[in-house]
C-alpha cells in the first residue's frame, strides 16, 4: 500500500486505525520510499472519537518518542481527531 501511495505521489501518510504490530512494517517501508508518516497507536496513546485509548501524560510522550523519534520518516504523532461525546 505504501508503495502504492508513492507511486500516486503521496509524500506524507498517517497510520490511523493500524494494528499497533503494523506501525514497525511502515516505518520501515516509509523509510525505505522516502515518505513522511505520522504514527498513530490507539493502543499506546491517543484517542479517536468515541474509542478512548491511553492517557497522554508526558511519560506516554516520552516512551512514544522513544520509540519512534530517531526515524527519519517519523514527522508527527497523531493524537485525537475529534472530542468524545461525553
Amino acid at each position: 500500500i505504501i508503495k502504492n501511495l508513492k507511486e500516486a505521489h503521496f509524500n506524507q501518510i498517517e497510520l490511523g486505525w493500524t494494528h499497533p504490530d503494523t506501525i514497525p512494517k511502515a516505518v520501515k517501508v516509509c523509510n525505505e520510499e522516502g515518505l513522511d508518516l505520522i504514527v498513530q497507536n490507539l493502543e499506546m496513546f491517543g484517542s479517536f472519537q468515541d474509542r478512548l485509548g491511553a492517557e497522554n501524560t508526558e511519560d506516554v510522550v516520552k516512551d512514544v518518542i522513544e520509540l519512534y523519534g530517531s526515524e527519519p520518516c517519523v514527522k508527527g504523532y497523531y493524537i485525537w481527531d475529534e472530542p468524545g461525546q461525553s
